[in-house]
């Protein structure tokens, strides 16, 4: 089944540091910080039968403004994904908020995009990496259109939706032993390059 999968970057990302997350033995706030090193497209074929081949993953994020050493990680993250085939990086941006910034135009992208390709590209399975509810219209208006397309949705850690499970045909959720068997090398070897997997992340 040719198959195509949208990551939802920030909301994968605050799934993968929520503190209320616990691993037996493991007692550090955070412990699934040691996984964000994470090889998406083995990740997200680990969760589907054999039968379906992963074309293209879109993820979506938006540069880090104001915190250099998050922006430091973020552009590792990204060189690494890089390295994958049939991967794109769509960007949103942050915006000035009080003393902080807002992520914004990385949802509307996606929506934009999983509708867009519902209605061009031909596949036959969508897979969604998020936990955000937001993307329930999204996916009833991809079942309008008629063309059977089956809907999986991954769900990050602590990012579980039950209006996602309504509208989606199939729901998976994140536990911390699929996350450690897929992740990258460290470091990743790129065409001319090599990055480090960040030693926060370690």
């Amino acid at each position: 089944m040719k198959t195509i999968a949208y990551v939802d970057g920030f909301n994968l990302y605050s799934g993968l540091m929520d503190k209320r997350y616990k691993i037996p033995g493991d007692l550090s706030s955070r412990p699934l910080r040691k996984y964000l090193w994470l090889k998406l497209d083995e990740f997200i074929l680990s969760f589907l039968p054999k039968s379906h081949h992963l074309e293209e993953i879109k993820y979506f994020t938006a540069p880090i403004r104001g915190n250099p050493q998050k922006q430091y990680r973020q552009e590792a993250y990204l060189k690494a994904l890089g390295t994958l085939d049939h991967l794109t990086v769509i960007q949103g941006k942050h915006i000035p908020i009080g003393s902080g910034f807002s992520e914004k135009q990385t949802d509307v992208l996606m929506a934009l995009h999983m509708y867009s390709d519902a209605l061009t590209m031909g596949h036959d399975a969508l897979v969604l990496v998020t936990g955000d509810s937001d993307q329930v219209p999204t996916l009833n208006w991809i079942r309008t259109i008629g063309k059977g397309i089956a809907l999986h949705v991954v769900f990050p850690p602590f990012r579980v939706s039950k209006d996602l499970i309504t509208v989606a045909d199939h729901t998976y959720r994140t536990k911390w032993k699929r996350l450690r068997q897929f992740q990258f090398s460290d470091p990743v070897i790129g065409d001319g390059f090599s990055v480090p997997k960040p030693i926060e992340w370690s």
